[in-house]
């Protein structure tokens, strides 16, 4: 796909990003692979979804045992919306199985380098960090000299979802 200036590790999709690389988060890498199909094909304009790569990343945490949050989100990892585009539809069908052959890591490396020399973007990790934490550990280089930033989601003030101060994503 077209890369542009910002790629985004994440749990959900977001359907402005220009490319969406999932993780384990709240469900297994196959349900935030296809939701974020879904999500995409069902939000984004039809340029948008065709144009916005998506893409499959780690399975499990680096450290600790994975640990699916379907208490809170469902088994799916969407807590059971309905109305979104699913699997009988040609372009899902399409975009996952072309989401699934990828690899996050390698795509967000890719990225890096189509960059043109001076140029940067920003890494958005909405998830769990895992994509990014093995980006950073075997492209050192890329991520020193094409990453002007990482933004992550999580924190909190007293209303924290793990402890009373921690978003569950920092405190793995």
């Amino acid at each position: 796909g077209d890369w542009s200036s910002d790629v985004c590790s994440s749990d959900l999709s977001f359907p402005d990003a220009p490319a969406l690389a999932q993780v384990h988060d709240n469900s297994s890498i196959d349900n935030m692979t296809y939701n974020a199909v879904r999500l995409l094909c069902s939000f984004g304009s039809p340029a948008q979804s065709a144009a916005i790569p998506v893409v499959a990343g780690t399975s499990v945490p680096l450290v600790r045992h994975l640990a699916s949050a379907s208490n809170i989100h469902g088994a799916d990892g969407l807590g059971g919306v309905e109305g979104l585009v699913d699997r009988s539809d040609p372009q899902v069908k399409a975009k996952l199985e072309q989401a699934l052959k990828c690899n996050a890591v390698i795509a967000i490396a890719d990225a890096c380098r189509a960059l043109a020399d001076g140029e940067t973007m920003t890494l958005v990790a909405t998830g769990a960090f895992t994509n990014v934490a093995l980006f950073v550990s075997i492209f050192p280089e890329l991520a020193r000299q094409k990453l002007d930033s990482i933004v992550c989601m999580g924190g909190a003030e007293g209303r924290g979802n793990k402890s009373p101060v921690a978003e569950v994503r920092p405190s793995f």
